[in-house]
């Protein structure tokens, strides 16, 4: 099957999605790190900056994105605390 050429607007969409999740989801582990977790940290921004990576692809290989951002995804909430938890 042939797939009509990409315009230049689209790849700027999907580089842009792929960097603003990706900085997004970095910035929340960061945000919310201690300093008795750095290890916990280190993982959780390399899980933000794989989703974000894995998004570039998400059009060109959609099944192994949707296998990579929902662990990433997991990864980086179970780093962060819940919010109104004691």
């Amino acid at each position: 099957m042939l797939r009509p050429p990409r315009s230049r607007l689209w790849r700027i969409v999907d580089v842009t999605v792929s960097l603003v999740v990706g900085l997004y989801l970095t910035a929340l582990v960061v945000d919310n790190s201690t300093e008795h977790a750095a290890v916990l940290t280190i993982f959780g921004m390399l899980a933000g900056v794989a989703q974000g990576v894995a998004l570039w692809w998400r059009r060109s290989h959609p099944v192994p994105v949707m296998a990579i951002a929902p662990g990433g995804g997991f990864r980086v909430h179970a780093r962060l605390p819940l919010r109104g938890a004691r």
